[in-house]
């Protein structure tokens, strides 16, 4: 998807080059992340892109699509069955949907909960 890169510049015009000056004094358990914007600037000057391996995805980002995907299906009247094929495929659905363990079932029910109380304001605590 598209990223973005936020500098501040102060003290030159961003419409010319400018140098980058680095702090080489990095506080302790800082060193990694400065490197690794470093790394993604020197890549952005080389290729002219954000590359993606600079930008990776927040931990939660896919069991959010999913909660997400099964509230909506939960709102526009979807059964289980059918948000579990939205959410995981309809080859697992045949496989697993009548398995005694019940763990897809489960987890479809799992998702609209909290799908739901995201939508009645658990979302804030995203915003924090």
């Amino acid at each position: 998807g598209p990223r973005s890169l936020q500098l501040n510049v102060k003290g030159a015009s961003v419409t010319e080059p400018v140098a980058l000056f680095v702090d080489t004094a990095i506080p302790e358990g800082q060193a990694e992340h400065k490197l690794r914007l470093l790394r993604c600037l020197r890549a952005l000057r080389e290729t002219g892109e954000l590359l993606p391996e600079f930008f990776p995805p927040h931990p939660y980002t896919k069991r959010a699509a999913t909660v997400l995907l099964a509230l909506d299906g939960y709102l526009a009247g979807m059964s289980h069955r059918d948000i579990a094929i939205a959410m995981v495929g309809e080859e697992r659905v045949a496989r697993e949907w009548s398995d005694a363990s019940e763990n897809l079932r489960d987890a479809v029910r799992r998702a609209i909960v909290r799908g739901v109380a995201l939508m009645k304001g658990g979302y804030r605590t995203f915003l924090r």
